[in-house]
């Protein structure tokens, strides 16, 4: 593990609030960002017992690795512009004249998008950049799930675990499409992409208050409003006493 890749990661792991111990056992047992990507949730639960900080750290060292990668293509790049500019390459015309198909294919990796979500008084607010929100850009492993995807997103809106909004433990959060519809934890990237068919695939990471307005709904209606907390009671005596009044349980002088 490089000296940055650790450091990285004995960051992630106390924003986590998971013990020190964990790390050097990792460590002692050679278990770097690069090999927790190849580790099931049964192996990495040998080390750390909490399946969202193991979603988490899987999606954190996937990233992680994505970014070492793009910077060893970059460099790569970088050296043969060098070469080319000092006349020791030249182009190779096999690799340009290579069969056009279907390129997403053979990539291993897709990009996605990702914004910010935040419901208030039952209703959805895109946040703006501005406000800590705006538009991520992500690239992610193609096996990469809806679960993982939510814990780059909090990461990404709640940096260090705070927003503009508040700390990130006053809220409960799900992952949303384009629709704003709630998407299945164990659904991958390839999948979304095979099913929306879009160029570009865009989520949200949906952010509530944990006390947030109960909802009440009619199953034979179309019309749901959300019913504060405060009003609960209120809503339920006066369909009580109409029942009550109803059966003669009750008169009203």
């Amino acid at each position: 593990m490089s000296a940055e890749d650790e450091l990285e990661l004995e960051t992630f792991l106390q924003r986590r609030q998971i013990p020190d111990n964990v790390l050097h056992k990792l460590k002692n047992d050679k278990i770097d960002v690069h090999v927790i990507t190849l580790m099931s949730d049964e192996e990495l639960e040998q080390y750390i017992n909490t399946y969202g900080d193991r979603v988490a750290l899987r999606a954190f060292c996937r990233q992680r690795t994505l970014t070492n990668s793009s910077e060893s293509v970059k460099s790569a790049l970088m050296d043969r512009v060098r070469g080319k500019i000092e006349g020791r390459t030249s182009i190779n015309i096999d690799t340009a004249r290579r069969p056009i198909g279907n390129r997403y294919a053979e990539k291993d990796t897709r990009r996605v998008e990702i914004g910010w979500l935040h419901v208030l008084k039952g209703e959805c607010h895109q946040v703006r950049t501005k406000g800590g929100g705006g538009t991520r850009h992500v690239s992610v492993e193609k096996t990469v799930t809806v679960a993982e995807l939510l814990e780059i997103g909090k990461d990404l809106f709640f940096p260090d675990g705070h927003s503009a909004k508040g700390p990130i433990g006053k809220f409960e959060f799900d992952l949303r499409d384009f629709s704003q519809k709630s998407l299945p934890l164990d659904c991958t990237v390839n999948q979304l992409y095979e099913k929306t068919k879009l160029r570009m695939l865009r989520v949200y990471t949906c952010s509530r208050d944990k006390d947030s307005s109960i909802v009440l709904s009619d199953a034979s209606s179309d019309d749901e409003r959300p019913v504060k907390v405060g009003t609960l009671f209120n809503h339920i005596l006066f369909k009580s006493i109409l029942l009550w009044q109803r059966w003669g349980l009750i008169e009203f002088r």
